[in-house]
């Protein structure tokens, strides 16, 4: 589908294995169906806001992703 056509596209995709409203497979599929992308699973987010305990390691997977 749409997603197969990114390519070249550095892609990070962060899900919360908690979220009420889209279930982490959603993130997992997302992910799959983007050429080359990384997922990157968050323990304990929801849907919602990033907790600050979890605040460290999303700079950290963003940065990673930024500076390739």
């Amino acid at each position: 589908a749409a997603l197969s056509q990114l390519t070249d596209l550095p892609t990070l995709v962060m899900h919360g294995d908690a979220d009420p409203i889209w279930a982490p497979a959603a993130g997992k599929a997302t992910a799959e169906a983007i050429p080359g992308a990384r997922l990157v699973m968050l323990p304990g987010m929801g849907h919602g806001l990033i907790p600050r305990a979890l605040w460290p390691r999303v700079i950290d997977e963003i940065s990673r992703l930024a500076l390739g």
